[in-house]
């Protein structure tokens, strides 16, 4: 899918790393929660030696690659990618890296 364009100004932003190498790799926290309906801004680091990462939130069909999730494309050692996105619909959201999805993963919790 295509990156969609931002909705408009984040009113919050959430910063998470994307730590490891290859099957090791983690987000740190790997548990975020925003606000039903909020422009949130979502900032990923890539804290990693060697491998670039990236962040692909569900949408609410809770599956990856289809019309309606958000992410983050390659993300390589030592950048930094962001994301702005609205999600409406509270509930909870799985997130992972593309490259990693084993280990690199965590949920996103939208509440009312």
């Amino acid at each position: 899918p295509q990156i969609p364009d931002p909705p408009g100004v984040a009113t919050s932003t959430k910063n998470i790393q994307a730590v490891g190498e290859e099957e090791g790799s983690t987000y740190v926290p790997d548990t975020l929660t925003i606000k039903a309906g909020e422009i949130v801004e979502i900032v990923l680091t890539n804290v990693a030696e060697r491998v670039s990462h990236n962040l692909r939130v569900s949408g609410e069909d809770a599956e990856y690659d289809t019309d309606d999730d958000w992410f983050i494309p390659i993300v390589k050692k030592g950048e930094v990618g962001r994301l702005i996105f609205k999600i409406d619909k509270p509930g909870s959201y799985p997130f992972q890296c593309d490259f990693h999805p084993q280990t690199q993963k965590g949920t996103l919790t939208v509440v009312q």
